[in-house]
């Protein structure tokens, strides 16, 4: 397992003051995550997996795979790299999340009780950031988009997709 991160000191300002801040090329994972991993991780490993879109077709949804952390090598590496860069106060609630869907597909317009760093791993997701004017972001393998908690935002799959998303409950 090899885990390379390149985080430019611009992006650790713009995170360090709650900034919405894309970068591209911020990780290098030498282990494959695709959908193999996916059903692999699930036969080895008894998880919870949660669904959005109750009303959609089976390969319309969204899936999400929970409490990832200590399962996975190369996530745990990018959670402790992460909390240590941005000094996050550890919380029990803490912990690295899979999103993946069969489809493209489009999400409900939210916003998280957390401070979340999204991680593509395969696919192409679009994130529409809402505010005075709305921004877009393409993410793909090895993308990472910060978003702090409290900001609106919708994610947009141009393909079938898996991403990782790293939850920091606690004050930095």
């Amino acid at each position: 397992m090899s885990v390379k991160i390149e985080l430019p000191p611009e992006n650790v300002e713009t995170i360090k003051n709650n900034k919405v801040t894309f970068v591209e090329n911020f990780t290098t994972i030498d282990d494959k995550y695709d959908f193999n991993f996916l059903f692999s991780l699930l036969e080895s490993i008894s998880i919870p997996i949660d669904f959005k879109g109750n009303d959609e077709p089976f390969f319309k949804k969204v899936f999400q795979i929970r409490k990832l952390k200590g399962y996975v090598p190369g996530f745990n590496f990018i959670q402790d790299f992460l909390q240590q860069v941005f000094k996050f106060y550890p919380d029990d609630r803490d912990n690295c999340d899979i999103f993946f869907s069969f489809q493209s597909t489009s999400g409900i317009s939210h916003l998280d009780i957390e401070d979340v760093f999204i991680v593509g791993l395969e696919g192409q997701v679009i994130y529409k950031i809402f505010g005075e004017v709305s921004n877009y972001y393409t993410i793909k393998k090895g993308d990472m988009i910060y978003i702090p908690k409290g900001i609106q935002h919708k994610v947009i799959g141009l393909s079938p997709r898996i991403t990782l998303s790293v939850g920091f409950y606690g004050r930095k």
